[in-house]
């Protein structure tokens, strides 16, 4: 066995997680995103997460329109004045709160995936 081995199987089994947890959010879907809730902060909620809204918002150093942070577990923050796309940023954030809950390493491709299967409308560009 060669040692790029391990380098091959840990992709796999992210793989394979990642589509684990594709299948869950179906589910999840299915059970509490439907009918659609009325707000962001209803959306949120049903995931046990609070909408905190924050001016000039930087997530990681960027510039952002959402960021989940590990380090508050219990909250999305969302830049004010999203309008029309703010339900599909919850939904991409709601993405990593799965991730970190499902103990997976975070990507926003994976966010986007989720937020797809959660009935987003507007996703896909990290991916």
């Amino acid at each position: 066995m060669t040692s790029s081995a391990p380098g091959v199987v840990l992709p796999m089994v992210v793989g394979l997680l990642a589509g684990a947890l594709v299948t869950v959010c179906a589910w999840i879907s299915v059970e509490l995103v439907e009918p659609p809730p009325a707000s962001s902060h209803e959306l949120a909620g049903r995931f046990g997460v609070d909408v905190v809204y924050v001016p000039d918002l930087v997530c990681s150093g960027i510039p952002a329109d959402g960021c989940y942070r590990r380090s508050t577990p219990g909250v999305i923050y969302l830049r004010p004045g999203l309008a029309e796309h703010e339900r599909d940023v919850v939904l991409h954030e709601l993405g990593h709160v799965m991730q970190d809950r499902a103990g997976v390493p975070g990507d926003e491709c994976g966010a986007d995936r989720i937020a797809a299967e959660l009935g987003a409308q507007w996703f896909g560009y990290a991916c």
